[in-house]
């Protein structure tokens, strides 16, 4: 499995920040890496051919937002999460290529500065303050029944995820990081080939999203 680095310098390691909070949670630390840019910068898909099958649009300033994918790799099923976002630009449904913009930075949901936690005040004020976007992936399995005490990805509205008619078991959930995997050893930075062949992709597919709407 290849990731596509997102932009901005990493503030948060797979892991760390092991306190109260993730204790209170039975988790060991951080489930995700931590990247920032500037509030509003371009988020993109990182991993290609992304279902999106669940997405949390930034209402609430307080409220967390991300757009969750679904990847199938050499690792199995990947789900991934891009979280804390201003703007999502995808929709459930969408099937997206690598390096296509899903949404901009933000300070949705949870964050802090400084070890202190932004308000929602400060947030409706204008601060962009804890900005950054939370990447994770986590691997999943499909399913055909249910078990007991097994847990499974969910919709926005509470019901279990499917894909192709199955259930997606979360593998490994009790790891300590809810199932969430170190996206770091996947990271690259594309070649100037490879950039030239993402840039053609989203823009195919870009091209077939504009005829699509055309045809409706």
């Amino acid at each position: 499995m290849k990731i596509l680095k997102p932009k901005g310098a990493i503030s948060q390691w797979f892991g760390q920040n092991a306190n109260a909070w993730y204790k209170k949670h039975n988790l060991l630390g951080h489930t995700g890496i931590d990247i920032v840019q500037k509030y509003g910068k371009n988020i993109y898909s990182a991993i290609g051919d992304e279902y999106v099958y669940k997405v949390l649009e930034p209402t609430d300033p307080d409220r967390f937002t991300a757009v969750y994918t679904l990847a199938v790799t050499d690792m199995g099923i990947i789900e991934v999460c891009y979280g804390h976002l201003s703007k999502i630009d995808v929709f459930v449904g969408d099937i997206i290529p690598k390096g296509l913009k899903i949404g901009e930075e933000g300070n949705y949901g949870e964050v802090y500065t400084n070890g202190i936690r932004v308000s929602r005040a400060d947030k409706i004020a204008g601060s962009r303050a804890g900005s950054h976007l939370h990447f994770q992936i986590r691997p999943v399995g499909l399913v055909s029944g249910i078990v007991k005490g097994e847990h499974y990805l969910r919709n926005k509205n509470g019901s279990r995820a499917r894909l192709e008619g199955q259930y997606l078991h979360i593998l490994n959930k009790d790891n300590g990081y809810n199932g969430n995997i170190n996206p770091a050893p996947y990271f690259y930075i594309p070649t100037f080939s490879q950039f030239l062949h993402i840039i053609i992709n989203v823009l195919e597919w870009i091209k077939n999203k504009v005829e699509n709407l055309n045809l409706k």
